[in-house]
């Protein structure tokens, strides 16, 4: 049971982040839930952001890492070097509405055995300044939240308050991925603990299409690599079926990723490893035989399909 005013740890990795982290710091600092402490971790970067960062000394527990680690292993580090009975994760470049960790603690209130509480997000265009709701409703397709989490990973990891006996139990991060780490977690928790959706946008992720676009095929790779976990440790019949046919389907993202970077080696043997489990739609099957026939015929189609091989991974439409 959580006590009254429950402390709350918030994590925020960063790397290269002088452009943005200010404005998330000063959305953390203006939460009006009172019991907080921020730790900031600085992960090698070498632009202004330690510069940044010492304007808050005093308000935030700062530790700089010494040599990039990545995004998994400056939350841990976060996370290691926290007190917090819930820990609150946010990324350098995102935004807290006011209410966003009030609204989760009393969450965490009436759901007592729950382990993970996530809010809705509001998706920010960078270029535009117009934002949009993640999702208006998740509905489970099974009995076990992982049945529905398997399909995709609605979770916005800047929008998540976890317990601290959850990651004690759980594990925190696995640093082995590059990207797909917070997928994982969340994976991990909802085998064994209620995960509460909050339909109320109370973060703010901000997107940017040009990070997106350069990291898409490792994007893409790690969650195939997540998949390939889920089957080797999953023992629910319905979960390794939904787990099967996502990653078939991420593999041929992957293929395509691969083929547009003319890659078309590492494409081919992509497909092939979608062949040999079995093509997820006869679309699919159809794609793969034109790339062996003509990698550039392949390609042509798929330009006349813009925006389809670089999708976000959330989706607008969470609803199936």
């Amino acid at each position: 049971m959580i006590e009254r005013a429950p402390l709350v740890s918030a994590i925020i990795p960063v790397y290269n982040g002088a452009a943005y982290i200010r404005e998330t710091l000063e959305s953390v600092l203006s939460q009006t839930y009172p019991n907080m402490e921020i730790v900031v971790v600085n992960d090698a970067s070498t632009d202004k952001t330690a510069l940044v960062l010492k304007s808050y000394t005093g308000r935030i527990t700062y530790i700089e890492r010494p040599i990039n680690g990545g995004v998994a292993a400056s939350r841990n580090s976060g996370i290691a070097a926290s007190r917090g009975d819930l820990v609150a994760f946010i990324d350098s470049d995102d935004l807290w509405l006011p209410d966003r960790i009030a609204r989760g603690v009393e969450a965490f209130r009436e759901h007592p055995a729950a382990g993970l509480v996530a809010t809705n997000t509001l998706i920010q265009d960078e270029r535009s300044g117009s934002r949009v709701v993640s999702w208006t409703r998740v509905e489970r397709t099974g009995k076990r939240p992982t049945q529905r989490l398997l399909e995709e990973n609605f979770i916005c990891t800047s929008s998540t308050l976890v317990g601290r006996s959850v990651l004690d139990t759980e594990g925190v991060f696995d640093e082995s991925f590059s990207s797909a780490e917070d997928y994982d977690l969340w994976y991990r928790i909802a085998r064994r603990f209620e995960i509460v959706l909050l339909e109320e946008p109370l973060t703010v992720w901000r997107y940017r299409s040009a990070s997106f676009s350069s990291n898409a095929e490792r994007m893409v790779a790690n969650v195939v690599r997540f998949y390939d976990k889920v089957l080797a440790i999953e023992e629910h019949e319905d979960e390794r079926k939904i787990a099967a046919r996502r990653r078939s389907e991420y593999r041929f993202k992957l293929g395509i990723l691969q083929s547009i970077a003319r890659d078309d080696e590492a494409a081919r043997h992509t497909f092939r490893l979608v062949a040999k489990k079995g093509a997820p739609s006869l679309e699919v099957a159809i794609a793969i035989k034109l790339h062996a026939i003509s990698p550039s015929l392949f390609r042509w189609v798929r330009s006349k399909r813009a925006g389809r091989a670089q999708e976000t991974l959330t989706g607008l439409d969470l609803v199936v």
